[in-house]
């Protein structure tokens, strides 16, 4: 209901035309819940940064549109790898959704599966990761845009991805999407990586 209430408000918004290509933008995400008090008297045999202190992790979908949650789940394996709980997360969301995450996500299969999915997304390349160039849109000095396959003969992605590099305050950023062809895709990739470049200064 506050979705559908804020939905023309937000519209109206100067910086709503940002990634129109996607019907919405999300950012995807986990978090370690902080320790438990050891005030019981059942927890105050465990020592101090024990794992039975961890209660466990948030999954979080943030709209950015609307500077809301879509979504928040309670999991309760604090070891869990993110990418387990992860197509959980996608579930309900529409053909289009632009998903941003970190690297604690990526792998191949991943990707391939928000691409077959048709889901786009955006997020840092793994470093070392290989990949073999399909094609180049444009190239100098320190910018690449291109196409490019992910992986090698020993392990492959499924498809091919674009992919973004840049010399973002002295340090090399690559992005891959599952946005390929697209217009207004690579400058939408160029500034979120200057945006998270200023919030890790």
């Amino acid at each position: 209901m506050l979705t559908a209430w804020l939905g023309p408000l937000v519209e109206q918004q100067p910086w709503y035309p940002l990634a129109s290509f996607a019907t919405d933008v999300l950012a995807l995400d986990e978090t370690t819940l902080d320790p438990v008090a050891r005030k019981l008297p059942i927890l105050r045999s465990v020592k101090k940064g024990a794992l039975a202190l961890l209660p466990g992790k948030l999954a979080g979908l943030y709209d950015v549109r609307l500077q809301l949650w879509r979504r928040i789940d309670y999991v309760p394996e604090t070891l869990q790898n993110c990418k387990v709980h992860a197509r959980v997360m996608l579930a309900g969301l529409v053909k289009g959704t632009f998903l941003l995450f970190d690297l604690g996500y990526f792998s191949f299969e991943w990707l391939d599966h928000l691409s077959e999915h048709q889901y786009w997304c955006v997020c840092r390349l793994r470093e070392k990761t290989s990949y073999s160039v399909l094609h180049t849109y444009y190239t100098c000095e320190e910018v690449f845009d291109g196409l490019v396959w992910l992986g090698n003969y020993h392990a492959q992605a499924g498809q091919p991805e674009r992919s973004l590099k840049m010399l973002v305050l002295c340090c090399m950023e690559a992005i891959i999407s599952s946005c390929q062809g697209q217009e207004g895709c690579a400058p939408m990739m160029v500034r979120a990586v200057k945006s998270a470049a200023r919030e890790s200064r």
